[in-house]
């Protein structure tokens, strides 16, 4: 049952990680780079590292998706 959680969930890191890359909408980009590091901290969390999954949700889904919603909105380029 873990596997197949464990694959659905790498699956959907990858997909939105793809998106993020690829979309030309940086408003949608930073969203699915939030989306990607949300699950990336549910997979630490299913695989028992609760601090590194603390410091993604800290530091990736947390800090860095502002500084790039910050980024955007003084450019107005979205």
């Amino acid at each position: 049952m873990i596997e197949y959680l464990e694959i659905a969930l790498l699956a959907l890191t990858i997909v939105s990680a793809i998106v993020a890359v690829e979309h030309p909408k940086l408003i949608r980009a930073v969203a699915s780079f939030l989306i990607m590091s949300i699950l990336l901290a549910v997979i630490f969390l299913v695989l028992n590292a609760y601090l590194a999954a603390f410091f993604q949700l800290l530091i990736y889904a947390g800090a860095v998706v502002v500084i790039f919603l910050v980024a955007l909105h003084t450019v107005k380029r979205w």
